[in-house]
């Protein structure tokens, strides 16, 4: 996926993935830094795939691994 795309795309969903974050953590810094990880993270997913046909669903399954793989 070229850079633009990946930016317009992390940039519709932020207010989710920092949603995501707050809900999942004990203080605002700690949702910071968990949304910095999970954007960093999505981003460089984004860049190396070709095409997703389900953006909704691939975003939400790695929200949903974060929350199990951070506790």
């Amino acid at each position: 996926m070229d850079k633009q795309k990946a930016d317009e795309i992390l940039i519709g969903y932020l207010p989710k993935i920092y949603g995501f974050a707050v809900k999942n953590s004990f203080s605002y810094d700690e949702a910071e830094d968990i949304c910095a990880e999970i954007v960093k993270e999505l981003y460089e997913a984004l860049l190396k795939s070709e095409e997703i046909y389900n953006i909704d669903g691939y975003i939400m399954f790695n929200l949903q691994a974060e929350k199990y793989l951070c506790g």
